[in-house]
């Protein structure tokens, strides 16, 4: 009576860790189970059906559980089996082992192998000894080694096989092994149930949501989910209307920089009056005195001049004046100021002294020189990565001329800048670029372009390559034609690399601005 009722004891203290053994099974699949509906956030009703009905089934095979786990420890309380291995030894081990694992061969599958050390199995074999471990839906076995034999033979008394351990110290060499373990164990807890549940899903599940009712109901979409798509459509029939505007833009509207400021002070303007005396703009300096003797007279009668503008060129001779009755000497020219010469010409009046009709006589006016009659027509090209060749035109462009510089130079710029085989050539509606000619010479080359809207603002980006050039050729003045072909060439192989990846990047803020400008004047 005493050894029943301290085994009866012993086994009643199972009650308490079992059922909480089982709780957190549940607790996790079920947290497993919303995690996986999350994906179906977008339709809540669905979501929340199939919960339901997957967390109604786990927590049916909850009470089942509970109620066998409790059935069997009522059993064991009940009677005790004096002939269990537990009280007899090792003898029926094996026998029992082997019947077991021939009704059970089917569900015991192979969690995690791997090499682990044992910490506590006995210091007179070494301490701690590394073994392989094979963790299966229902033991954890160890070996000496990882190699699989045919037939293991370990002994006639299969004692070293069964051995009863209540705790087992175990080591890896990471910490990640050993998060990876504890998985592994946890997984070895709950496959049974975990099995059950997916066998469920896979045969129950869609079943029983197609008998819950109106499946329209449960296909309805969250009001997330419908703001979101109505976001997504005001943007398209918004991109939808910014393309139409694009291409109804007339191709009237340019905008230019301002060009540079021209250093002239070089160029000298003077005025010649034709007769008395313009206002002047500038305070009148004083006179010198006229030297003694009978006052003299002017050619011509008028007032006194004013001050010349500054910075003006030297006075013109004065015309010869008739000797005069009195003898004396003719007026004196009114002294200039020497002021700075501005930075951009004004129109100024100057004054001199000179007879009636001598306005347009060769000695009374100032030449000036002329220039900016010589220009010169190239083509170029670019990618992202960096420039193509530049081409000289002569004579008139046409769309034969045109064929010819694409035959010349696209294809040899793009294996200098060892482009992909997916290149596009990017031009735009210009005559001679859509010409049926020119149209036919591509497509017979095998030559892809970017299909261009018609009534397109500028947005080619090899203007701004253009605008650079202009820049920095005009600032060297070239003084022929021929130099300015050459310094074209010159500055067109000093533009950088990263100048064209710029261009290029920035493409997609060109066609943003432009929208945004409703198809008017931008910074670019």
């Amino acid at each position: 009576m005493a050894f029943e009722t301290i085994v009866k004891r012993q086994i009643a203290k199972i009650k308490e860790p079992c059922q909480k053994c089982v709780d957190m099974v549940i607790s996790e699949l079920v947290n497993t189970v919303r995690q996986c509906t999350k994906k179906l956030a977008q339709y809540p009703m669905l979501r929340e059906e199939m919960e339901r009905i997957v967390t109604q089934h786990i927590r049916d095979r909850e009470s089942r559980t509970k109620d066998q786990v409790m059935l069997l420890i009522d059993i064991e309380l009940a009677y005790m089996n004096t002939n269990h291995e537990d009280f007899i030894g090792f003898a029926n081990a094996q026998q029992r082992t082997s019947q077991i694992s021939k009704k059970k061969a089917a569900g015991n599958q192979v969690i995690r192998k791997g090499w682990l050390t044992i910490n506590n199995i006995s210091i007179m074999k070494g301490g701690a000894k590394e073994y392989w471990f094979v963790l299966t839906a229902e033991s954890l076995s160890w070996y000496k080694d990882d190699e699989d034999h045919v037939f293991k033979i370990t002994g006639i008394s299969f004692r070293n096989v069964y051995k009863d351990y209540r705790q087992l110290e175990l080591a890896c060499e990471s910490q990640e092994d050993v998060d990876g373990w504890k998985a592994s164990f946890l997984r070895a807890g709950v496959y049974a149930e975990r099995v059950v549940t997916k066998e469920f899903i896979n045969a129950e599940l869609l079943a029983q949501l197609y008998s819950c009712g109106d499946q329209n109901t449960l296909m309805e979409e969250s009001a997330e989910q419908a703001q979101h798509r109505d976001e997504m459509l005001r943007m398209y029939h918004a991109l939808k209307e910014a393309l139409s505007i694009i291409g109804d833009i007339s191709t009237s509207t340019v905008s230019t920089a301002m060009p540079p400021p021209v250093d002239d002070s070089w160029l000298q303007v003077q005025r010649i009056g034709s007769g008395g005396r313009s206002p002047a703009t500038s305070p009148t300096p004083q006179r010198r005195a006229p030297p003694p003797g009978p006052p003299g007279r002017p050619v011509s009668r008028g007032s006194a001049p004013g001050p010349p503008p500054a910075g003006g060129p030297p006075l013109p001779s004065r015309p010869g004046a008739s000797p005069d009755p009195f003898g004396g000497p003719p007026p004196q020219v009114p002294s200039r100021p020497n002021r700075a010469p501005p930075s951009v010409p004004r129109s100024v009046s100057h004054y001199v002294w000179r007879k009636n009709n001598t306005a347009f006589q060769k000695k009374n006016i100032i030449p000036t020189v002329k220039y900016g009659g010589g220009s010169v027509m190239v083509w170029g090209c670019f990618a992202a990565s960096g420039l193509g060749r530049l081409a000289a035109i002569n004579g008139t462009m046409n769309s034969a001329v045109y064929q010819k510089i694409l035959k010349e130079n696209v294809r040899p710029s793009v294996c200098d800048l060892k482009l992909k085989r997916t290149w596009v050539l990017q031009q735009d509606n210009d005559p001679k670029h859509t010409s049926k000619s020119t149209s036919e010479w591509l497509k017979k080359n095998k030559m892809k372009t970017l299909e261009w809207p018609s009534q397109s603002p500028d947005l080619n980006p090899i203007e701004m390559l253009w605008h650079d050039l202009k820049k920095v050729v005009h600032a060297r003045k070239p003084s022929n034609v021929a130099a300015l072909q050459q310094f074209c060439k010159d500055e067109w192989a000093k533009i950088p690399p990263q100048r064209c990846n710029r261009l290029s990047a920035s493409y997609g803020k060109r066609l943003i601005a432009v929208v945004a400008a409703k198809g008017g004047p931008t910074s670019y």
